[in-house]
């Protein structure tokens, strides 16, 4: 694994994810009465985005870890590829819940509108807690030691 190279995506795709929650809420919170389409494309933009970054951690830096790393570091990459998964799959299971597939939305725009709010505090969260633990791993591969690491913060 180029530990040097995924440090950099890693920062780069957690980078691009920080702007766009931050552009999301503020449509989420300046958006007219009828913001529909603009909280729609805040939707399907962060969905692109999280995609991109969950596919890049599987590929270059989970299942690297999990097939070349020492017991620990496997355990650790394997308890972080689950825990994105389910951070994934609660995602998918908002936006099902808030496009309307397979039904009707049957709430306000106010319940939307804080839904969203939930769901980027959630990611905000989310990426704080797995970005520190995936640096942690891949500096430990460097060789740089968690008290001179610096973790980059959204």
């Amino acid at each position: 694994m180029d530990t040097t190279r995924a440090l950099r995506l890693l920062n780069e795709h957690r980078q691009g994810l920080f702007d766009q929650l931050k552009a999301a809420e503020v449509v989420v919170t300046g958006a007219s009465k009828d913001g529909g389409p603009d909280l729609a494309r805040a939707h399907w933009d962060l969905a692109r985005r999280l995609r991109a970054y969950r596919l890049f951690k599987h590929a270059d830096i989970f299942c690297p870890a999990i097939a070349q790393g020492d017991p620990g570091e496997r355990r650790s990459a394997v308890d972080m590829m689950v825990s994105c998964d389910t951070a994934a799959a609660n995602f998918d299971a908002y936006v099902l819940r808030w496009s309307g597939i397979g039904g009707v939305v049957g709430a306000d725009e106010p319940d939307r509108r804080a839904a969203m709010l939930t769901l980027i505090a959630g990611v905000r969260a989310h990426l704080d807690a797995e970005g520190l633990a995936i640096e942690q791993l891949l500096n430990a591969w460097l060789g740089v030691s968690a008290e001179t690491a610096s973790y980059a913060r959204g």
